[in-house]
């Protein structure tokens, strides 16, 4: 009897459930069990029973779950969504559409992941509407949601955040707009090179590569001298990614920066432009012993497996 068991006692039992150490056998005895804890006065044992159910894939608890989505505690709200969403429940559709105004911005995030995941294209009007939200969460949340949805009517609301005031938003507005393919903003992608944010920077210069915009090639070169390890590592990448072969002089020489992510960016990017002609360069860093393993890495992905010494292509490996 679950009334017997103090609060504590209940979340304990679904923390347990949720270890993946329950067998199968024991599952089916304690949903039932699970599914009475859902109307528990507490909202933390309400929660973590969700969790559990969904844990448990428990479909046969679907009905008691929807009466969740209309709970007083938004925690509880978001696991039942996260849930529904989950189970794939297409009837509760329209009520998880209503959540989108829920008073709760953690729940309207929620709703909107939900309808990604449940790819409910006829919700895009409601989600366009939420890159006004007050809350950045949401708007870029909104953002990327469109993109997935693939909701190229969103193309000039998302472009409109590539102004907005948070961070996060701008960022999360060029990754939808790259998925959306909108090749008509590219102008307005490459001003973000530029941002004050460095994340934005960086995102805006993945999105322009995939967007394929060969523009900036003067400005990838330029990036692989920048003050930023992570900026000069993105732009080796985005540099392979367009193919540019002349920006190989430079990223063979941030190959050598003491920065590991710039330096392993450079050998990928190397490797992607199929740079034979720096075999040279790396047989002879090969014989050093701070550039040995990079230069070893960096010969193997060209194919040049005779020139690696055995003792070094166990060491990369």
């Amino acid at each position: 009897n679950t009334n017997e068991l103090t609060t504590e006692q209940k979340v304990v039992i679904c923390e347990v459930c949720q270890t993946g150490l329950v067998s199968s056998e024991k599952k089916n005895i304690l949903v039932d069990y699970i599914v009475k804890m859902l109307h528990d006065n507490n909202a933390e044992v309400r929660r973590n029973a969700v969790q559990v159910l969904n844990e448990f894939n428990a479909k046969e608890a679907i009905t008691t779950i929807i009466e969740l989505l209309d709970d007083r505690n938004s925690d509880v709200r978001i696991q039942a969504i996260c849930t529904l969403a989950k189970f794939n429940t297409r009837e509760v559709i329209p009520r998880i559409i209503l959540l989108l105004n829920d008073k709760a911005f953690f729940v309207r995030t929620s709703a909107i992941n939900a309808l990604v995941e449940m790819d409910v294209k006829d919700a895009i009007p409601q989600i366009i509407k939420l890159l006004n939200d007050k809350e950045f969460y949401v708007r870029g949340s909104a953002a990327i949601a469109l993109g997935d949805l693939n909701a190229k009517e969103a193309i000039p609301e998302i472009t409109r955040l590539l102004k907005d005031q948070d961070s996060n938003v701008r960022k999360n507005s060029i990754i939808a707009l790259a998925k959306l393919n909108a090749k008509e903003v590219i102008p307005e992608i490459i001003k973000l090179l530029n941002d004050r944010e460095l994340v934005v920077q960086e995102r805006a210069l993945v999105a322009l590569c995939k967007l394929q915009a060969e523009e900036i090639i003067p400005q990838i070169i330029s990036f692989l001298n920048d003050k930023e390890p992570s900026m000069c590592g993105s732009a080796a990448i985005a540099a392979s990614s367009l193919n540019v072969k002349e920006a190989i002089p430079g990223i063979l020489t941030l190959l050598k920066d003491n920065d590991y992510y710039a330096s392993r960016c450079a050998a990928i990017a190397l490797v992607e432009l199929d740079a034979k002609e720096i075999i040279p360069d790396m047989l002879t860093l090969l014989k050093t012993k701070e550039y040995r393993l990079t230069a070893g890495m960096v010969l193997l992905g060209l194919g040049v497996l005779d020139e690696v010494p055995e003792n070094i292509k166990i060491e990369i490996k």
